[in-house]
């Protein structure tokens, strides 16, 4: 049961790293349409990737009879302890 705690600063992590990468793409999406860099279409295609990355869900699924431990494994990682 100890690597539950290291799991879940993984996945923090994970997560932390999605919404920077989102928030990268859309500063470049957006200093490309000041400096009119790029093609609109381009530009609108890195926006839905911004959006995309930034709305991203990962799915874990958990199985098992009841009062074996289940809900023990599975709290800390409900999305409210993802912050």
């Amino acid at each position: 049961m100890t690597k539950l705690p290291l799991l879940v600063e993984r996945l923090r992590e994970y997560h932390q790293r999605c919404r920077n990468i989102a928030k990268a793409v859309h500063q470049m999406a957006q200093l490309s349409v000041d400096l009119e860099l790029l093609p609109s279409g381009t530009m609108l295609r890195m926006e839905n990737l911004s959006q995309e990355i930034a709305h991203d869900q990962l799915r874990i699924s958990f199985f098992g009879e009841f009062a074996r431990g289940s809900a023990l494994l599975s709290s800390p990682l409900l999305p409210w302890g993802m912050g």
